[in-house]
């Protein structure tokens, strides 16, 4: 729609992609860790005592953010920069 070819940066494009992938899976993961010895329906407790879920899920959100930071510098750069004249 602005005229460019590719991106400005394409291995940024790339690594905001692959930072989507570990995201993805410590959120899968964060559902499948910590201790399963006691099942109770007391949520409070097993939300403070679960801090390995709370750990993956952490780190999966980190790398949404890192990922969505580097498409929006992308995005940005390349329709500063590479778009059309006129």
């Amino acid at each position: 729609m602005i005229g460019a070819d590719d991106m400005a940066f394409p291995t940024l494009n790339m690594l905001s992609y692959w930072f989507m992938w570990p995201a993805f899976i410590c959120f899968g993961s964060s559902f499948f860790v910590g201790r399963r010895s006691e099942f109770r329906m007391d949520f409070v407790r097993a939300a403070v005592s679960n801090s390995d879920a709370q750990a993956y899920w952490l780190i999966g959100l980190t790398c949404v953010g890192v990922s969505s930071m580097l498409g929006s510098v992308n995005y940005l750069t390349t329709i500063i920069q590479m778009r059309a004249p006129g």
